[in-house]
């Protein structure tokens, strides 16, 4: 239910907490109950923002899709980091794919992007042991980069 007076419910104070909480992660619903939000009111920001009407929500949807990329961004720098020690990188891969489904879970139907890229892995194939390098492709579940091809040297007898 939108209220009379949600027009001044968007404190500068209010917005900073809404973004903050977005940014650390909590779902944007969850951020409302948080706030003492209604989902209309801020429909009606997010509305009244988009249609170009100038009052306090003006850029709230940029704001807020910057904040849900930024946690975003936070989570791939951990699952980077987090490399090094596999179960660590699994752990941080899954929660990107259960928190970004659209984004992450390859089950959606949607094509995964990889933390890793083929450089990475190159780097890390030469960094880490055998073992130490399956492990990390193991828990990133993709398909190792082919090795560079090395020239055949002739065999002579």
């Amino acid at each position: 239910m939108v209220r009379d007076d949600d027009d001044e419910l968007l404190t500068p104070e209010l917005r900073a907490r809404l973004l903050e909480s977005v940014r650390e992660g909590l779902h944007v619903s969850t951020t409302l109950d948080l706030l003492g939000l209604e989902w209309e009111s801020v429909e009606r920001w997010l509305s009244l923002d988009r249609a170009g009407v100038v009052g306090p929500w003006s850029g709230i949807t940029v704001d807020l899709r910057r904040a849900i990329a930024e946690h975003e961004r936070a989570l791939v720098i951990a699952a980077n980091v987090a490399l090094a020690d596999p179960k660590n990188g699994k752990l941080a891969l899954a929660y990107l794919r259960q928190r970004y489904p659209d984004r992450w879970d390859a089950s959606q139907g949607q094509a995964m992007r990889m933390v890793a890229t083929e450089k990475v892995l190159e780097a890390l194939r030469a960094r880490l042991t055998a073992i130490e390098y399956a492990r990390v492709v193991d828990a990133l579940q993709v398909d190792p980069p082919k090795p560079a091809a090395q020239e055949a040297t002739p065999v002579t007898h």
